[in-house]
């Protein structure tokens, strides 16, 4: 029996008694007279889209839908017998009450409730009446099993979907790296395996600075690292080659903090070897090097005034170029930074935190293309030799590390050692010389040349292991010396390991040597 109206009657008593219910007071429908048998049951979130057809389970019950909040009421309308705790009809029950969003009692139902009700779909099933709670289990555990199907297919069409996805970014991808290998395909990038193409750093200077980072300059005092300095600002400053190697022309900007002012006369001093800067893209005349004594007080001062320099240099650069109708050079991204020392810097601190953020602003400088690279000098430990010092972080935060080391200091050579350079391969060792220029009634301290290395002596150091002792190093000196006697030999190894170190190809800490390259 289906009926899909709302109920509507005058007395509660009639409408119950009309529908097969049997009141048990005024006012209240009873659908069993057997207490405590729970025969009315609620059932939430009913869906008769998707949920299985309550008719085939429900035998021997009544049931209707509340269109107001889509649940499901199912009533027995027969009269039947009490289950024993035996009874799997009892179990039963006990099972539906573990179910969620199922409500199950004995009490009696309002008939004013029901009257309430959005009722529709009002179904009376055929069927036994003695045993209705095992229809109604089937029906929730079919429903529930239903839904963890649904639920099931609706997680496993998402997975697709995602893995569709994924292919789809992927082969995006491949294709954006394809475009952008085709475009390396120029005669300077061809090969047959797309795997070997790689494309070079852009270089400041050929196979030592890169175009973009911070790099440390690190030496003890009097080892070279500010004739070193000068010598790379004045070779990228005018546009010249450095011992050999090409530079990319940028504006320079040189912070000369120590107190004894010596960078404007080095720079004074390379300009005379330079001879005027003859045949730079500036032009013959001063090097366009401006020296600063004082550091930015802070971050937006210091991009302020390496900005505006850069400006400046260019600008003279544009007019120089206009005047004489020829090509303007190409650009860098910002003006290179010398900062001579760290430790004038940060207030003669190493370690602490104006370091940290001393490191940091240079990055931001680079970072934000304000300046192309920023060139730190610094000074090493006075107890561990070669090594800078300071905190951890200063390598870290550093691109590129090089090293000045003078094996003699009343010798003109020195060495340039380079610990390494990020996105390059580590530099050889450079020889190096300084000599003393005259300018005008005073003298300064500038480079004066690369000098070759010696082959016999690279090949000699290739066989060295990284580290070793005295001994060690004695040991397999043996087969590269010289001599009749023990004594002899001895002063052939002696000689041997002290041009090795000369050469910068092996230095000496604390009771260790090590190899350089």
């Amino acid at each position: 029996m289906t009926s899909s109206c709302r109920p509507r009657f005058e007395d509660n008593k009639d409408w119950a008694e009309r529908n097969g219910w049997r009141v048990s007071s005024p006012g209240f429908a009873v659908p069993n007279p057997y207490e405590p048998q729970p025969l009315f049951l609620r059932i939430e979130d009913f869906n008769p889209e998707e949920d299985p057809d309550p008719g085939e389970y429900f035998k021997g019950c009544r049931y209707f839908r509340d269109a107001r909040f889509n649940c499901l009421y199912v009533m027995n309308r027969f009269d039947g017998q009490r289950p024993t705790k035996d009874d799997p009809e009892w179990a039963a029950y006990e099972e539906i009450r573990s179910f969620e969003g199922v409500r199950l009692t004995n009490a009696s139902l309002s008939v004013r409730e029901m009257k309430d009700a959005e009722l529709t779909d009002v179904v009376a099933v055929e069927g036994d009446p003695d045993k209705p709670a095992l229809g109604i289990l089937k029906w929730l555990k079919d429903r529930e099993a239903a839904r963890e199907e649904r639920q099931r297919k609706a997680e496993e069409e998402e997975r697709k979907r995602e893995e569709e996805r994924r292919k789809a970014e992927e082969e995006e991808r491949r294709q954006a790296e394809e475009r952008m290998l085709a475009g390396l395909r120029a005669p300077d990038f061809f090969t047959t395996d797309l795997t070997d193409v790689s494309v070079p750093e852009p270089m400041l200077i050929d196979d030592m600075l890169t175009e973009s980072g911070v790099t440390l300059l690190v030496g003890k005092k009097g080892s070279g690292k500010s004739v070193v300095a000068v010598s790379w600002a004045a070779s990228i400053a005018a546009g010249l080659p450095w011992l050999g190697r090409k530079t990319v022309l940028c504006p320079v900007l040189y912070y000369d903090l120590e107190p004894v002012r010596e960078i404007p006369k080095r720079l004074a001093a390379t300009q005379k070897e330079l001879k005027d800067c003859e045949g730079s893209p500036v032009g013959k005349g001063a090097l366009p090097v401006v020296v600063k004594h004082r550091l930015p007080d802070d971050l937006t001062e210091w991009w302020g005034e390496v900005a505006n320099h850069a400006a400046e240099f260019w600008l003279r650069i544009m007019q120089r170029c206009e005047d004489q109708k020829i090509e303007e050079p190409e650009r860098c991204g910002g003006s290179v930074v010398f900062v001579d020392t760290l430790r004038q810097a940060c207030g003669h601190d190493d370690q602490g935190p104006r370091v940290r953020a001393f490191m940091e602003a240079a990055q931001a400088l680079v970072k934000d293309e304000i300046a192309a690279h920023v060139v730190i000098c610094h000074h090493t430990t006075k107890t561990k030799g070669d090594v800078y010092a300071g905190a951890s972080f200063l390598e870290t935060d550093s691109s590129g590390l090089f090293y000045t080391h003078r094996p003699n200091s009343s010798k003109p050579g020195f060495k340039l050692l380079c610990d390494r350079v990020k996105g390059i391969p580590k530099p050889d060792p450079v020889n190096l010389a300084q000599k003393v220029v005259k300018v005008g009634s005073q003298s300064a301290v500038v480079l004066a040349s690369q000098r070759a290395t010696d082959q016999r002596l690279l090949k000699i150091a290739k066989t060295l292991p990284d580290r070793m002792t005295r001994e060690e190093l004695s040991d397999l000196l043996e087969a590269h010396t010289t001599g009749d006697n023990e004594q002899a030999r001895a002063r052939s190894r002696r000689r041997v390991r002290a041009k090795l170190d000369e050469a910068g190809l092996i230095c000496q800490e604390g009771e260790l040597f090590l190899r350089l390259i």
